[in-house]
């Protein structure tokens, strides 16, 4: 039965129990994932995966400790979306939030929130019990949870119109290739994230997939489009913020490893 849910994108993987699971899920749902079919085929409700080989030109939007990065794309269609909020924006259609139970309205469904005058799309996470409100939120295309924002005059919602249902998510959350976080307490990571914020949020970095393994998707961050080029990784090591792991990696990546 799970092996035909996989298949079919009828299920997804808990990834908490990764280790425990039958060796051929994994390739069930990759596979149904390659296909785009059952849940799958909803492009807003996963976060953007990262293809081997490619290469994509990204900025930071987040830094979660010095290894764990939010990585959001560049010249794809985050400026299509923002146009479209622009010019439609006053015209969206709100979700009426004092009758939920009427609405054919789910967890993980994809609504446009607004907040602090702008729009994001969003995930919905979680109802408050008997769906009385909406309590948890994911903005997709920043990878960023919002909790416990039930009653929050801040956010208002609004159904997410056909135009933008199509177009997946322009964000992923990743870690820096074969590094390991050294920092222990929470003074000297929040430390961390600021300084390596501060050096990067105004560059065009590019994304290198290396591998995936149970912590997520693992990639080089560059400063130029050449694998072989500067990269976060080594600077994040250079100021002792992690240790560097040996991984398995494709061979095209065995110049940059050896130079971390």
């Amino acid at each position: 039965m799970a092996e035909e849910l996989l298949k079919n994108g009828l299920a997804e993987i808990n990834k908490q129990f990764l280790k425990n699971l039958p060796s051929n899920y994994i390739s069930l749902q990759n596979n149904a994932e390659n296909s785009e079919v059952g849940v799958w085929s909803i492009k807003t409700r996963h976060n953007y995966k990262l293809r081997k080989g490619a290469i994509e030109k990204v900025k930071l939007a987040s830094i979660w400790n010095p290894i764990k990065l939010t990585i959001q794309l560049l010249e794809k269609e985050m400026d299509n979306i923002k146009a479209y909020f622009d010019k439609n924006g006053a015209s969206l259609k709100p979700i009426p939030m004092n009758d939920l139970n009427n609405e054919d309205l789910c967890v993980n469904d994809c609504i446009v929130v607004k907040l602090n005058g702008m729009f994001y799309r969003a995930r919905i996470d979680a109802f408050e019990p008997q769906k009385h409100g909406i309590k948890d939120i994911f903005l997709i295309d920043f990878c960023e949870p919002k909790k416990d924002i039930f009653n929050n005059l801040k956010y208002e919602f609004f159904y997410l119109p056909d135009e933008l249902k199509s177009i997946e998510s322009q964000a992923c959350v990743v870690n820096l290739a074969f590094l390991q976080n050294a920092l222990k307490s929470e003074d000297e990571i929040n430390k961390a994230v600021e300084e390596l914020f501060q050096m990067c949020t105004d560059f065009v970095l590019y994304a290198h997939l290396v591998y995936e393994d149970e912590s997520g998707i693992n990639i080089l961050l560059t400063d130029q489009e050449s694998r072989d080029s500067g990269t976060l990784n080594s600077v994040v090591l250079q100021r002792q913020f992690a240790r560097f792991v040996d991984h398995e990696a494709p061979s095209e990546f065995e110049n940059a490893k050896n130079q971390l």
